[in-house]
């Protein structure tokens, strides 16, 4: 029963924070914040995290993009085509806007990145660099990557895409394109598309 309620607690600290960020950011958390939404002690805080520093850790490990890749990915994947190498690009990176979009939370969390460097945002992006490479390094032992710079590709359409995303959150279109409408995502996707079906032909080219 302890063991149940312990989990219990910590879930709703962590709802807790997540209702604060979507309510008002992460200018909005504190520990008497977190507190007071989840209806608990601060020292359970402490307790369960080690404090508040430890809660939000544990918030963006389950929240970040770095922790949903085993499910946009196959966990096996391998390349030994260039067929194989189009398949996993299209569905890292267009799950990756996908998932963003639907994502509130990842959303602060990368806005919060961008306007604060503190203990928790560098844990964010290193743990998100860590998987980034992993998946590269995944990537190029099948591949000769001496024929086109496939992680620069990847991290320039990455970037697109973050950036894009949180853009609509203000603005309604972006170099004349919808980035309010489903149409104009879907261009933006098939543009996404064309440019790794470039990238795997490139990379598997005959001399």
């Amino acid at each position: 029963m302890k063991k149940r309620n312990k989990e219990q607690t910590k879930q709703k600290l962590l709802n807790a924070v997540a209702q604060i960020i979507l309510d008002k950011g992460f200018q909005g958390i504190g520990i008497n914040s977190v507190a007071k939404t989840a209806g608990v002690d601060k020292v359970l805080i402490y307790r369960y995290f080690g404090g508040l520093n430890g809660l939000l850790k544990t918030y963006i490990l389950e929240e970040d993009f770095a922790s949903q890749l085993d499910m946009l990915l196959k966990s096996d994947y391998v390349i030994g085509d260039k067929e194989d190498l189009k398949s996993t690009l299209k569905e890292l990176l267009i799950g990756r806007l996908r998932y963003l979009q639907e994502n509130e939370d990842l959303q602060e969390i990368l806005l919060w990145e961008l306007h604060e460097q503190n203990e928790v945002t560098k844990e964010a992006v290193r743990i998100r660099e860590e998987q980034s490479v992993k998946l590269f390094d995944g990537l190029s032992e099948n591949v000769d990557i001496s024929r086109v710079d496939i992680q620069a590709v990847i991290n320039l359409m990455t970037a697109g895409i973050y950036y894009l995303v949180l853009r609509s959150r203000t603005a309604d279109e972006f170099g004349g394109i919808s980035i309010q409408s489903r149409f104009g995502w879907m261009r933006l996707e098939r543009a996404v598309s064309f440019l790794i079906d470039l990238t795997a032909d490139a990379a598997f080219a005959e001399d």
